[in-house]
């Protein structure tokens, strides 16, 4: 950003892009990012941004796509590590009266959300100073007051969720809400009527053709209801997030005018779990696949220009991660089919091998 800020005709207005895109960083971080036990600010999103030129390429705008939010990790994370920095900051930086109007306490132990990772659950000094400063970006980034008081009130709301014990109804076949003034701070937080909140998490919908049936759920399919909602608000919460940030580094030029863009794109690594989510195996996927391309475009068919061209040069070599990629492709089936083939293969050619010893 600092060289395409030198080299444009326009500084101020790269200057101005420039600055947008990097004030966005702590906001994207306190909703995207989280301790893990090899990274204390680990992204877990992936983050695709653009910078848009005009014709006179000058910067005017940049725009920033994210994806695989590990919202997982919301509901769940492994001893030591931490879920998203947002609730333990909201929790250390925010002041009294703030607090009681979420009904919400200091102590992170206190939610059961927040209690998974032993030690690591507990706020760090660090928590309120990045507080202070997503606010502060919030505002220079116009998400104006009203909308920063609904963000709080959705990861209140989030953390009380995993608050609200589920029981047997009695039957065996029914759950019941046991702490209902919790699941009733809930549906105020997120303005439904508490009844709905209840229902929503002990009882499930069927569609049988044209008839419309509610059915009683048992305990661990409730549980499993309360966090599929805690995990649905998160990821509306962080798409709104981002969404507002584009309002703000978005490019405004005209229909007919093209543009050229520069494009950076950052994604979260490989990191080896207690226990993977269906997140990190996908993210781990793309990494395999985006490490695919380089090795064909970089290594393979460079070296084969190179061979093609008589120059010399010494030969690279290099891990070829295709057989990863083709057993996560393919179905099952698939491999079994294959691998038939491959066995049918294999013994006409013993059989072509036998014929030719013999004659």
């Amino acid at each position: 950003m600092r060289y395409l800020s030198n080299v444009s005709q326009n500084v101020q207005v790269v200057d101005r892009v420039k600055n947008l895109l990097i004030r966005s960083n702590p906001v994207l971080e306190a909703f995207g990012n989280a301790q893990t036990t090899r990274n204390d600010n680990s992204s877990r999103f992936g983050k695709y941004m653009d910078i848009r030129y005009d014709h006179r390429f000058d910067a005017q705008g940049g725009h920033i796509r994210t994806y695989l939010l590990e919202k997982a990790r919301v509901v769940h994370h492994g001893e030591g590590e931490r879920t998203f920095h947002c609730f333990y900051q909201l929790l250390s930086g925010a002041d009294s009266a703030l607090l009681k109007a979420l009904d919400l306490q200091k102590d992170p132990t206190k939610y059961h959300y927040l209690s998974m990772g032993g030690e690591s659950c507990e706020c760090i000094p660090n928590d309120k100073k990045l507080y202070n400063e997503v606010q502060r970006t919030m505002g220079l980034l116009n998400f104006g007051g009203q909308l920063i008081k609904s963000i709080q009130k959705l990861q209140a709301a989030i953390l009380h969720l995993g608050n609200v014990e589920l029981v047997d109804g009695g039957d065996g076949e029914s759950s019941k809400v046991a702490n209902r003034p919790t699941a009733h701070l809930v549906a105020r937080l997120l303005g439904t009527p508490k009844e709905e909140i209840e229902k929503a998490l002990t009882v499930r919908v069927v569609a049988a053709k044209r008839d419309v049936v509610e059915v009683k759920t048992k305990v661990d399919k409730a549980v499993y209801a309360r966090d599929a909602l805690a995990k649905a608000i998160y990821e509306r919460l962080f798409v709104h997030v981002v969404k507002k940030i584009n309002e703000n580094v978005e490019a405004h030029l005209d229909e007919e005018e093209t543009s050229t863009v520069i494009s950076v794109l950052d994604i979260y690594g490989f990191e080896v779990f207690g226990v993977n989510s269906f997140e990190q195996f996908c993210i781990n996927y793309c990494n395999e696949k985006l490490q695919q391309l380089f090795v064909e475009l970089v290594l393979r068919r460079e070296q084969a220009e190179y061979t093609s061209e008589g120059i010399e040069w010494i030969h690279i070599d290099y891990f070829n991660n295709e057989p990863i990629c083709k057993m996560m492709d393919e179905s099952p089936e698939v491999r079994k089919r294959e691998g038939k083939k491959e066995k049918k293969q294999r013994y006409r050619q013993r059989w072509r091998n036998i014929i030719l010893v013999v004659e």
